[in-house]
C-alpha cells in the first residue's frame, strides 16, 4: 500500500489577482443578467424560478468576491 504526503501550500487555491477577481465578478454579473433576461420571458413556475435562483447564487458569489 502506498501512502500519498500531500503538502497543504501546494493544493491550495492561489489567491486571484486583483483583475481576475474583477474579470469572474463582470463574468458572473453579466451571466446572472441574462439568467434574469431569460426568466422575464418564461412563464411563473419552476423552470423560471430555477433561472432566478441561478442569477441570485451568481451575484451572491460576485458579492464574495467583491468583499475579499
Amino acid at each position: 500500500m502506498s501512502t500519498a504526503i500531500i503538502n497543504l501550500e501546494e493544493t491550495a487555491p492561489r489567491p486571484l489577482s486583483e483583475e481576475e477577481r474583477n474579470e469572474q465578478v463582470r463574468s458572473l454579473a453579466a451571466w446572472a443578467a441574462a439568467e434574469l433576461a431569460h426568466a422575464n420571458r418564461l412563464p411563473h413556475g419552476r423552470v423560471r424560478s430555477g433561472h432566478l435562483t441561478n442569477a441570485e447564487n451568481a451575484l451572491a458569489v460576485a458579492s464574495e468576491l467583491l468583499a475579499a
